[in-house]
């Protein structure tokens, strides 16, 4: 199975690699989908209306079918299937720091993988054997004040 975004990115389709017609996931997807390891089923971030004012995370059977997953969205980014194939993890932004977070399948309140106190991370993933693997990004800015600047002639 091949799975792209069309329509500026908001529709999911999945399309068989030896041909047959395309099937749309999603109408109103704010992010790509992520097939699941085991290539059975696809995560995505859906809007509930053309407004895009509240989403829910779902989780789609390519053999079609209802949702295993679909859940009101309250906060989180760039989600990845956990190596356990029942987790999907994500990061959370707060004001001063990014943390992990995880939800497993059957839903819930997510649960904190990292206890950073301070900086942020700007990607990661998960190796094939379960290990995880952190971008982690800093930003420093100063702040020069220059007065009674004058060109020199």
């Amino acid at each position: 199975m091949l799975i792209y975004s069309a329509a500026q990115n908001t529709e999911i389709w999945l399309r068989p690699l030896l041909g047959g017609e395309p099937t749309r996931l999603s109408e109103r997807a704010s992010e790509p989908g992520r097939f699941s390891r085991d290539g059975r089923h696809v995560l995505f971030l859906e809007w509930q209306s053309a407004e895009r004012a509240v989403a829910n995370l779902k989780v789609v059977p390519i053999s079609g079918g209802a949702p295993i997953l679909d859940i009101p969205w309250r906060g989180g980014l760039d989600f990845r299937w956990h190596p356990d194939g029942k987790t999907i993890t994500f990061r959370r932004l707060g004001s001063t720091v990014t943390n992990l977070f995880s939800i497993p399948l059957t839903g819930g309140e997510p649960t904190q993988m990292t206890k950073f106190p301070s900086g942020r991370f700007s990607s990661y993933d998960w190796t094939a054997d379960g290990r995880l693997v952190l971008v982690r990004t800093e930003s420093t800015s100063d702040v020069v004040l220059i007065s009674d600047w004058r060109r020199a002639r």
